[in-house]
């Protein structure tokens, strides 16, 4: 075992294995084969091993893991790849094979699952025996790969995982195509080594290679080497995603409001004169390349905004921060920010338990992250932060879940309308609108409408949205809101029989609510609630029954209702699972006639029980 610095040493396995000697034991980065509990055993000779920590999933990296769970050894692994050390087997069954255009080094994941003592989460500080390490995102080897920075001997230290190999190489280029023939991995490799230069380190140890003494050379020739591979093979949005210039810093609106130009869905920031930030929509920083295949780490949440707010504003933290609706493109970032700036959660009510309870709903860009909600902000009810007055407003045309913001700031009335509309950015046209209604997304066709007679009510004079420019509002604006709601009513109405039948625009008949209902004790009940809507224009009678496996059971059997027309019921039922059943995502449906008129099994849920994998998403409860 060679000797690096004081008290960290080599040890060459399947991959790099370095082992950290301080007062209270030894900490293992990276678990390679396992090899190294033989080697530790005979170079350290009664010194217990406290944690292995690792960077990310490639198995002959951590193909050990369960020898060292054998010796009761704390694992930890990184957060946005959990779902590959802790839910393997949903992990290995949902992986697709056939027409695969994932270019996801994810085959190279563990094949069977450990349990961790905890995550290796983003930017977090995690004291390990006397030692202190942080958390690095470094994407790029894998979109979830991290890298960790340890002070030790005086020197600062970086453990990088397979971010770099020597001066200007990699190990594995090949991980670094996420999606089909594509550069992703390389332009978020070439930020993640930007990264590790601001960070000033005296050495980097790699997973693979030789300890690197000069840093800095050796990072800045591997980004040349990197941006040469796209000039000769990138396509124009990969080239642009390494352009730092393009994607930071503020851009003003007003004198106290900004638009943070390293967010993907836009992100604006309130100044107030105590000089505290507001954010309105907190999601993905930019540039925002992502995998036709999703998988959570490649919607990986990163900080922005921040070091913007600190240059211009010397604002460390984000006070408070106001969503305008559920998508991830807008909320994922939010419990970063609970997590490092304890920064508060204010919604609208209708946003809430979507954004607490995720896994009670079954909608689309639904964040798997719960977040704590401080503060539940009823529509039309004024409310204040700082000196700025704020109203929320029912929106949709988008999603249910949301809410139009209206506040003033440096005496203009300003409306954050969030994804609900936007005038096309292509011909410049405010005559030309974008239409941007998501059935899935509990769409009503009379929301757009009703939206657009509330903006002319309050005729604010600046409209600012999630994805397109700020528009200032003239007639000619409220015009063409008018027109685009109006044409989403008559444009539905002609194609839906809404005379006969009218589940509106989204068709949803009925929903379970939880969606993801998990049972984690044999033979334990549990209550699910089961709204349903009546189609018809005259109230209606009828029987709801759930539609379960064998052996399941039921109370009541059947619910009787009466629902006047058009209108809603919830009902609940109680349901008991058998003995030690263990299964995952087993779904359930619930059965509906009204009156005569047999609507059949509209709406189902899936059921967790006594899963042993217990990572919450990917191949865990309810991924």
């Amino acid at each position: 075992m060679k000797n690096i610095v004081q008290n960290v040493y080599l040890h060459k396995d399947t991959c790099n294995v370095y082992v950290i000697e301080d007062g209270t034991g030894l900490i293992v980065i990276h678990a390679g084969n396992g090899s190294v509990l033989d080697k530790i055993s005979t170079s350290f000779p009664g010194k217990k091993i406290i944690a292995c920590l690792n960077t990310h999933h490639f198995r002959p990296t951590v193909q050990g893991l369960p020898l060292f769970e054998e010796h009761d050894i704390s694992i930890y692994v990184p957060y946005w790849e959990q779902d590959m050390f802790c839910g393997t087997t949903g992990f290995w069954q949902e992986r697709q094979t056939w027409i695969n255009y994932d270019g996801r080094w994810d085959r190279f994941s563990p094949i069977s699952s450990i349990k961790p003592a905890g995550y290796l989460r983003d930017y977090d500080k995690i004291r390990i025996g006397e030692l202190v390490f942080e958390i690095i995102p470094t994407p790029g080897p894998t979109p979830g790969a991290i890298s960790l920075s340890l002070r030790i001997g005086g020197k600062k230290i970086i453990f990088t995982g397979d971010l770099i190999y020597g001066p200007g190489k990699v190990w594995n280029l090949a991980s670094s195509q996420w999606n089909y023939n594509d550069a992703y991995g390389v332009c978020y490799w070439i930020q993640s080594l930007r990264e590790i230069r601001a960070k000033g380190a005296d050495i980097l140890l790699p997973c693979h290679g030789e300890p690197i003494f000069s840093p800095q050379e050796a990072l800045e020739k591997l980004e040349q080497n990197f941006n040469l591979l796209l000039k000769y093979r990138a396509r124009p949005e990969e080239l642009d995603a390494v352009k730092t210039e393009k994607w930071s810093g503020l851009t003003k609106i007003t004198d106290h409001l900004y638009l943070d130009k390293a967010s993907a869905a836009q992100s604006f920031y309130l100044i107030s004169q105590s000089n505290k930030a507001m954010a309105l929509d907190y999601g993905y920083r930019a540039p925002m390349l992502f995998p036709i295949k999703h998988h959570f780490s490649t919607r990986r949440p990163l900080l922005h905004g921040i070091e913007a707010l600190k240059e211009r504003f010397g604002i460390e933290r984000i006070d408070v921060v106001i969503p305008s609706h559920i998508h991830d493109d807008h909320v994922c970032g939010i419990p970063l920010l609970e997590r490092l700036f304890g920064t508060q959660l204010w919604c609208a009510e209708r946003l809430a338990d979507v954004l607490e309870n995720p896994y009670r709903y079954n909608v689309q860009c639904i964040w798997p992250e719960s977040m704590k909600v401080h503060r539940r902000i009823p529509f039309e009810k004024e409310f204040w932060w700082e000196e700025y007055k704020f109203k929320m407003h029912p929106s949709g045309a988008h999603t249910f879940y949301s809410a139009m913001i209206e506040f003033e700031v440096d005496g203009l009335k300003v409306i954050h309308t969030g994804d609900q509309q936007g005038f096309s950015d292509m011909v410049k046209r405010p005559d030309m609108f974008y239409h941007n209604y998501v059935y899935q997304n509990r769409f009503r066709r009379e929301e757009m409408m009703n939206a657009a007679k509330l903006i002319k009510k309050i005729r604010p004079d600046l409209i600012i949205s999630g994805h397109w420019e700020t528009v200032k509002v003239n007639d000619e604006v409220l015009k063409a809101l008018e027109k685009a709601g109006s044409e989403q009513v008559k444009i539905h109405e002609m194609l839906l029989p809404t005379n006969e039948f009218d589940w509106n625009c989204d068709h949803i008949g009925a929903e379970i609510f939880p969606y993801h209902l998990e049972f984690s004790e044999p033979n334990q009940s549990k209550k699910v609630q089961v709204k349903i809507r009546n189609p018809f224009k005259e109230a209606k009678g009828g029987l709801v029954k759930m539609v379960l496996p064998e052996g399941w059971q039921v109370v009541p059997q059947v619910h009787k209702v009466q629902i006047k027309g058009l209108g809603e019921k919830t009902l609940e039922f109680t349901i008991k699972i058998p003995g030690k059943l263990k299964i995952r995502r087993q779904p359930i449906a619930v059965d509906v006639t009204l009156d005569n008129y047999p609507l059949g099994q509209i709406a189902e849920a899936l059921v967790t029980a006594n899963w042993p994998e217990k990572t919450p998403w990917g191949g865990g409860v309810w991924g």
